[in-house]
């Protein structure tokens, strides 16, 4: 994901959070719902795995 992400962080089906800015994404990757912050010097994505 990382290797994708960096290259393309506003690609890979991903979108812009509702009422946020371009910058604020989200995107699902294998089944995992990702929300990051697309910044000029550094890329940063948490992800969260829920399990029920």
């Amino acid at each position: 994901m990382g290797k994708t992400l960096g290259v393309d962080t506003y690609g890979h089906g991903s979108t812009a959070v509702r009422g946020g800015d371009r910058d604020h994404r989200e995107v699902t990757v294998a089944g995992a719902f990702v929300v990051y912050h697309v910044s000029a010097s550094m890329l940063v994505v948490t992800a969260v795995r829920i399990v029920r």
